[in-house]
């Protein structure tokens, strides 16, 4: 499976494809990445500050 994914957000996005955290990938906001996932799984993770 392939796909373009392109963050509209304010914040990073954490791409992690077939479940391979060391290979994982950083999306900065406003920018698109084209993925390829043998498994077809693709997993998003919107990274932000944490504030108490």
């Amino acid at each position: 499976m392939k796909g373009t994914i392109y963050n509209e957000g304010e914040h990073p996005v954490r791409a992690i494809v077939d479940r391979d955290t060391i290979n994982d990938l950083q999306i900065e906001a406003g920018a698109t990445e084209e993925l390829d996932a043998l498994a077809g799984i693709i997993e998003l993770r919107e990274l932000r500050e944490l504030r108490e």
